[in-house]
């Protein structure tokens, strides 16, 4: 009785987490077809401006808030579709990592915003380390800062660097 009990719960559990990640997944779809009519209706109107030799004002200073408020707004969302799957997209190639990364398994970009660490020190002491090293690490463990990375991640999810 109690393992069913335990069983409905994690069901439950998961599909309110399924329904929020489709809420947010709908969300984001209306705001990234939104900022799509509005450089439509800006591209139509600078055509007829021009057409008739106008200039361009305050419709378009309008229009561009409007951008940044629809940009802002999709940053939001998929900042909140990250947090309910547990993963940080890359800003750089928009592969998906762990939420734990602090570098994109793709293309090593950082999730953090911080400058690469190595070893817990920064770039400028590459060549003191270099110099620290023995032998090379087994192939599944990161040769700059000895993190476990997976066969398929071309760059350490810890600092990184390209594996």
């Amino acid at each position: 009785m109690y393992e069913a009990k335990s069983i409905l719960e994690k069901l439950k559990k998961g599909g309110a987490e399924l329904l929020k990640s489709a809420k947010t997944t709908v969300k984001l779809a209306n705001e990234e077809e939104r900022l799509k009519n509005i450089y439509i209706e800006i591209g139509k109107k600078v055509h007829e401006i021009y057409c008739y030799g106008g200039t361009l004002g305050r419709y378009f200073d309008d229009k561009y808030m409007e951008i940044l408020d629809c940009e802002n707004r999709i940053k939001s969302h998929k900042i909140e579709m990250e947090n309910i799957r547990g993963v940080k997209l890359c800003p750089k190639c928009n592969k998906s990592n762990p939420a734990t990364a602090m570098f994109c398994a793709k293309c090593g970009g950082s999730l953090s915003g911080q400058r690469p660490l190595i070893d817990g020190k920064s770039e400028d002491k590459t060549a003191e380390l270099i110099a620290d090293v023995a032998k090379p690490p087994a192939p599944d463990i990161c040769q700059n800062c000895g993190h476990r990375v997976s066969p398929a991640d071309t760059h350490c999810l810890s600092c990184g660097r390209k594996i």
